[in-house]
């Protein structure tokens, strides 16, 4: 199904799912590979807006160790990028910040991340 190629969501491609075709007919006049074509692109994507899909995107853990007067700046860069901060320790004169962020974070961040 060529529909699945390019999905709904920012034209991704829809993965894991099943389609069981329960019904049709066929007309002499009406009926070509292309009206198949047309009315199978159709309800596919009915049914996936129906299914109410979600963009899914590879997240990581990340720490970042930071002298004490940097921690405010960088939680609020965390956050400003949907970065969820889940804790902190202290490390000598620096902290420690645990976070989970999205991959493509670390592709426009301002300092490089370490995998």
């Amino acid at each position: 199904m060529q529909a699945k190629e390019t999905g709904v969501i920012a034209g991704f491609p829809v993965i894991d799912f099943e389609v069981e075709l329960i019904d049709g007919a066929s007309h002499d006049v009406d009926s070509s590979v292309l009206a198949f074509e047309i009315a199978a692109r159709a309800a596919f994507r009915e049914a996936v807006e129906k299914a109410a899909p979600r963009l899914l995107e590879p997240i990581m853990k990340v720490e970042v160790i930071t002298p004490e007067e940097y921690v405010g700046d960088i939680i609020g860069d965390l956050n400003s990028r949907r970065g969820n901060v889940g804790g902190m320790d202290q490390r000598g004169n620096a902290r420690s910040i645990d976070a989970m962020v999205r991959w493509q974070i670390c592709l426009v961040i301002s300092i490089p991340c370490v995998l």
